[in-house]
């Protein structure tokens, strides 16, 4: 349910604000690419299951990271630090995570990385048992637990490259008119460019116009709610 393509490039745009190297961000994006290779060896039918789970099968789930990282010790060719991020992701910077309870710093950069990258991606996928989460609600859970679930140094480098209101969000703001995020001012937490298509008074305006919420002059001005995407 998870695209990997787009945990790979998060992760990798990720390395790059941290100033990795291509010979850091190879391995990188290979292990944001290899981290849920060990779901293969997950019964069929636990992953894909409706109703919620027994605490056997999810005890099961949580073994992927160890089968995934057995799986790439068996294949070879497969450097140690890819190894170590799959069998890290899971765990969280307050040591509540799996499969070792590692805190911290003992998890690996790699790791803790993929932790973030895939949780995000995970919140605004669909699964059989929930709905997808807007863009800026997942943003607002990752930021939200960071220091307890996550890196926070790096959730706010996260925060910086993900914007809170992405590209074609409908919202509203409180001046009650409506419009569509033409641009999410990446680096201006909730302050996005909208093209306003309905005015204060709910009514289609003939000729929509942007209103850019960083400017000084429209300070006054916020997102209230999301309507769509």
């Amino acid at each position: 349910y998870i695209h990997p393509a787009k945990v790979v490039g998060m992760s990798l745009a990720m390395g790059k604000m941290l100033g990795y190297s291509m010979m850091n961000l190879a391995p990188l994006g290979l292990a944001a690419l290899l981290m849920n290779i060990g779901y293969t060896k997950v019964p069929e039918g636990i992953l894909d299951k409706a109703g919620s789970l027994t605490d056997e099968e999810y005890d099961e789930i949580k073994q992927h990271p160890h089968y995934g990282a057995s799986m790439l010790n068996e294949a070879g060719r497969v450097s140690p630090e890819v190894v170590l991020a799959v069998l890290q992701h899971h765990e969280r910077w307050d040591g509540s995570g799996y499969p070792n309870g590692l805190k911290g710093q003992d998890i690996s950069l790699f790791a803790r990385i993929l932790a973030i990258t895939d949780t995000y991606y995970g919140l605004v996928s669909k699964r059989p048992h929930r709905s997808e989460l807007l863009p800026h609600d997942a943003l607002e859970f990752i930021m939200a637990f960071g220091g307890d679930l996550f890196d926070p140094e790096l959730v706010q480098l996260f925060a910086k490259h993900v914007p809170v209101y992405p590209n074609g969000v409908t919202v509203k703001l409180n001046t009650k008119e409506v419009g569509i995020v033409s641009d999410s001012n990446l680096g201006f937490i909730a302050r996005p460019k909208v093209r306003i298509i309905y005015n204060e008074q709910s009514e289609q305006v003939k000729e929509p116009f942007d209103v850019d919420l960083k400017e000084a002059d429209q300070r006054s001005k916020l997102v209230v709610e999301v309507l769509g995407y």
